[in-house]
């Protein structure tokens, strides 16, 4: 509205990158005028230095250089000009690295007289005090600057090696904006038509480069879809080996243990099986002592032996290539693809979760090349913030393997609504664009009851409640995680039935070893755990355990051992596995394999 002149710059091919005129800027800049910046640049990408710009102000003081910084935190270990000179004014805007445009939130950085000028022309209330609050949060937040960085700079060069290989020339720049020469022959404005005519993506032309187009750095997945669309709108397919058949996905994450994950990933792998589809089941990582000796050896998880068994198929160990056995409350043996692969200790141990995440990975691409659809189950909750950043079973498996997921609720024990609205507001966008729909387990009574909770949750979420799965009581199927196990108490007179007691220890191990007995109608079966619960049983037995000495240690301190010393000749004493060891005169375990100390 001030009517004063305008000149911009043309850009100029300078060796690999384009660039503002600089040599000629100098000429054309006159006292009282106003040079505009950007830091990068927002259509080249080009990064001016610090150096050339501080001079520039140097050299013409009666200019006001004013620098665009709103793409200077895509760049690693990039300084600001802040406060470098009295006729230089930064701006920041949190609208592109902070993902905040709705915000509308920014802030420059200037002189003290300039900014008291500024100020001047600006209304009183021009930033809420939440738009402040958010702000000062977002640059507090050093963890997402840092993965922002990170992962624009992977997708940087995601674009700029496809872009090569499809015979683009790819000028130097930062930021998260990639720009590329088309081959010659190639206008940019028909290209660009025809990306989003024909595949619904938009880049960006220069003015003044008829082959030049802009790209915005995405994900990985968008990025690809980038250059297979552009691959397609040159006739120029990329190069390299044809990717490997993937199987079609599905994946039911809980938003808590016993859910009900399990039990719908067999149930809807059986349907698929007897529909005639090829169905693996797949779940990255287990913690349980409840494990299944395969026919070659390795251990792999009961509920994907189930799950394997619903496909028709024997179980395999790349259907759960990470099994954590707990050995104490701080400490797991590690088995991978099947086998021990040693001790885990500090759960934050960042190199673990990068082999168990790339051996889980390569176990899920083998299984996806076989088989027509892979059924994913996750484990716990995908809302657990203090576990995200070290995820290899949940939104990070649903990520690799490029499936929709099911939020599955456990409403038997009440607050399910509460648990999807919740789950839903502590994931990142990139989860939330995973998750398609949430499923009510366990449920007893009239669905259609249901409705106005579901539209609450539509309209909160903007996600749907999927469907409703009733209670299903007595179905003998294993407990991965012994949750049904047998009921604990002492002797009750009158029951003529088989009394048969399981001694419980802390680390116990597959309580599925029991279910034979669980399920006869003429036994008894009863967990133990102090002396006065024992009595005078027809038999006791001592489960299997992933810490002998300790658990040994703790029915001696519960005074357990000496009474079941005292039932020798009046009652059957059966060891299994770590319980076996334990009858013996001496255990020695002297590599701390079934011991934590």
């Amino acid at each position: 509205a001030a009517r004063l002149p305008v000149v911009e710059l043309p850009l100029l091919e300078v060796g690999t990158s384009l660039q503002p005129d600089w040599a000629g800027l100098p000429k054309l800049l006159q006292p009282g005028d106003l040079l505009v910046v950007g830091r990068p640049h927002d259509l080249s990408g080009d990064l001016p230095s610090a150096g050339a710009l501080r001079d520039l102000a140097a050299a013409h003081p009666a200019v006001t250089l004013v620098v665009d910084e709103a793409l200077l935190d895509f760049v690693a270990e990039a300084t600001s000009l802040a406060g470098a000179a009295d006729n230089l004014v930064v701006l920041r805007s949190m609208s592109q690295f902070w993902a905040i445009p709705g915000v509308r939130l920014g802030f420059a950085v200037a002189a003290p007289e300039v900014a008291a000028r500024l100020r001047q022309q600006m209304p009183e209330q021009a930033v809420n005090t939440l738009a402040q609050a958010v702000g000062l949060a977002a640059l507090a937040d050093g963890e997402y600057a840092r993965q922002t960085v990170e992962a624009v700079a992977a997708g940087r060069a995601q674009l700029a090696v496809g872009l090569s290989e499809l015979g683009l020339t790819v000028y130097d720049g930062v930021a998260n904006l990639v720009l590329g020469r088309l081959p010659a022959g190639w206008r940019a404005e028909m290209v660009a038509h025809r990306l989003l005519a024909d595949c619904g993506l938009a880049v960006r032309t220069v003015d003044g480069h008829e082959r030049a187009i802009q790209m915005a750095v995405r994900s990985a997945g968008e990025n690809q879809r980038l250059l297979d669309a552009l691959a397609l709108v040159l006739g120029r397919p990329p190069r390299g080996p044809e990717p490997p058949r993937r199987a079609r996905s599905l994946m039911f994450q809980g938003t808590s243990s016993h859910a009900g994950k399990s039990l719908l990933t067999a149930a809807l792998c059986r349907i698929l099986h007897q529909d005639g589809v090829r169905v693996a089941p797949f779940k990255a990582q287990n913690m349980s002592n409840n494990s299944y000796i395969g026919w070659d050896g390795g251990e792999l998880g009961r509920a994907q032996v189930l799950q394997a068994q619903a496909c028709g198929l024997d179980p395999d160990t790349r259907m759960n290539p990470v099994l954590l056995k707990p050995s104490s409350d701080t400490a797991s043996q590690v088995i991978l693809r099947g086998r021990p692969a040693g001790e885990l200790v500090a759960f934050r141990d960042l190199s673990y979760h990068e082999r168990a995440g790339r051996v889980a990975r390569e176990a899920y691409d083998e299984l996806a090349a076989e088989y027509d659809v892979v059924v994913l189950e996750g484990a716990g909750s995908p809302g657990e913030v203090n576990l995200k950043d070290r995820d290899i079973v949940n939104m990070r498996m649903a990520q690799h393997a490029q499936s929709p997921v099911l939020l599955v609720g456990d409403i038997d024990r009440g607050g399910v609504y509460a648990s999807f609205v919740g789950t839903m507001e502590v994931l990142a966008e990139w989860e939330r664009a995973l998750l398609r729909g949430f499923v009510v387990n366990k449920f007893r009574g009239d669905a259609s009851l249901l409705g106005p909770a579901h539209d609450y949750v539509l309209n909160h979420t903007g996600r749907p409640v999927l469907g409703v799965v009733p209670y299903l009581k007595d179905l003998g199927l294993p407990e991965e995680d012994g949750a049904e196990r047998p009921p604990r108490g002492g002797p009750v007179a009158g029951d003529h039935r088989l009394d048969i007691a399981v001694v419980e220890v802390p680390h116990i191990a597959n309580l599925s070893d029991f279910d034979a007995l669980r399920l006869e109608p003429d036994v008894r079966l009863r967990v133990v755990a102090r002396p006065d619960e024992l009595g005078c049983p027809d038999a006791v037995l001592l489960p299997g355990t992933r810490n002998t000495i300790d658990d040994l240690a703790a029915l001696r301190a519960r005074g357990l051992a000496e009474a079941l010393v005292a039932l020798d000749g009046r009652s059957e004493l059966v060891g299994i596995c770590g319980g076996y060891q334990m009858l013996g005169r001496q255990v020695a375990d002297p590599l701390r394999l079934e011991s934590a100390t």
